[in-house]
């Protein structure tokens, strides 16, 4: 926190408020760079930066928003915020503010990077070169995202956090098919596209000549991107503290019982990743690690301090603004990983389904966490060991927490993702009799 920000809100604390209050401030830059038929089409660079005043009186309590910071707009929020309180519902499962007594943390300054049009255009040249060379056509986006928290209340905390990500997302066509492969890290540089960009290059070229197979129960071997898509909904839906508390979670009633194949750990731990991230969660309460599946077993979920203080135990700090109804979430699920990588996965299939990537994904069933999607960017039958076809896209149906009933095996060859349910590291799976429901045209 710059000192001039500090000093602004001790004032205000100190001179205008007499109930409880709570700050947010924020700013978000994100560059990004799109491209496609080998060619730059867009540059972007977006700024934005809001304030967030919160108040509690008693069992009511209001937020209100602004996109400016001063001195007289913190006085200008508070008096709306008194104001529109009167008309607030009162909440009788209300939590005071956290309480903290130290001040002026600031958490994970990570150097800058480069992250100019210039250096995202010289990465894009990479991977057109690339594209061009393989008589493919490239498209995608290359973006880095800066964000900053500041979270200060007037019973005593002061804490900041500095974030920074930088993703890409690299396709290869042909007029047959199509590769896809993306990286998430700090900072982009040569090396991490030239990875991206060859892998889909290799995907595409491969994926041509599609033949199509009847649906139904195959073993298919997930590459990470694939399992990053179905570890969200678990994520989201299982391991959210409120979900579990209102017996609305696969994990309501059954800790300490197995749930899962004993392969399969999990854990929620953003100290575990090689990023910069915010190590405390909206309420300013320091976020735990946390083991949710254990060998296959349920352990835990992740909690508010108001769910916390549902069930009699301790908040993790994984709380999302408040008040909020759709209750605290994980924000860097990783699965524990197994021996070998994707081709020693492959080559242990006699016979089974490679799956690059899932997109369209939908929750149909919470509980049962049954999801749908289509399959996209490389199908490919595999035989004794070696791929041999590429397949016509299929949609799958499927209980993901069944299909982590009969896990076969685990890679030890994690990737990084974001998601709208945070980061997810994770490796290839093979599953077995995963249900594809149905067949496409393409």
């Amino acid at each position: 926190m710059s000192k001039q920000e500090q000093t602004i809100i001790e004032d205000f604390f100190s001179k205008t408020t007499q109930l409880p209050c709570e700050i947010f401030l924020t700013s978000s830059k994100v560059a990004s760079t799109r491209f496609s038929n080998n060619a730059i089409t867009q540059n972007v660079e977006e700024f934005t930066q809001g304030l967030s005043l919160r108040i509690l009186d008693g069992v009511k309590t209001t937020r209100v928003s602004s996109n400016q910071f001063s001195r007289d707009q913190l006085d200008d929020l508070y008096y709306r915020a008194v104001k529109l309180n009167e008309f607030s519902h009162p909440d009788e499962e209300l939590l005071p503010l956290y309480e903290h007594n130290q001040k002026n943390i600031e958490t994970n300054h990570p150097d800058s990077g480069e992250s100019s049009p210039g250096h995202r255009a010289e990465l894009v040249s990479i991977v057109v070169d690339k594209a061009k060379s393989a008589r493919l056509n490239a498209a995608g986006i290359i973006s880095t995202t800066e964000s900053k928290l500041t979270i200060a209340n007037n019973r005593g905390l002061f804490k900041q956090s500095r974030e920074r990500q930088s993703n890409s997302s690299i396709s290869m066509m042909s007029d047959e098919g199509s590769g896809w492969s993306g990286i998430c890290k700090v900072n982009l540089e040569a090396g991490d596209i030239e990875k991206c960009a060859n892998k889909s290059i290799s995907l595409a070229l491969k994926n041509t000549r599609q033949s199509s197979i009847e649906p139904g129960e195959y073993t298919v071997i997930l590459e990470p991107a694939a399992v990053a898509d179905l570890i969200r909904f678990l994520s989201y839906t299982g391991f959210n503290g409120l979900a579990f508390v209102e017996d609305r979670s696969f994990m309501s009633g059954k800790l300490d019982e197995k749930i899962m194949d004993e392969k399969i750990t999990i854990f929620d731990d953003i100290h575990h990743l090689s990023l910069p991230l915010r190590t405390f969660d909206f309420e300013g309460v320091d976020t735990s690690s946390v083991t949710l599946i254990d060998q296959g077993i349920a352990k835990a979920v992740v909690h508010d301090r108001s769910t916390a203080f549902k069930t009699g135990g301790k908040t993790t700090g994984h709380s999302l603004p408040q008040p909020n109804n759709f209750g605290p979430i994980p924000r860097a699920v990783i699965i524990k990983g197994g021996s070998g990588d994707l081709q020693s996965l492959i080559k242990a299939t006699a016979k089974g389904i490679l799956v690059t990537r899932f997109h369209y994904t939908n929750l149909l069933d919470p509980l049962k966490v049954t999801a749908t999607g289509m399959t996209r960017d490389g199908l490919f039958l595999v035989e004794q060991g070696q791929i041999t076809t590429a397949l016509k896209n299929m949609r799958f149906t499927e209980s993901i927490l069944k299909a982590f009933n009969r896990i076969s095996a685990i890679g030890n060859d994690h990737e990084l993702f974001w998601g709208f349910s945070g980061y997810n590291y994770v490796p290839s799976m093979k599953i077995a009799n995963f249900h594809f429901s149905s067949r496409t045209e393409f």
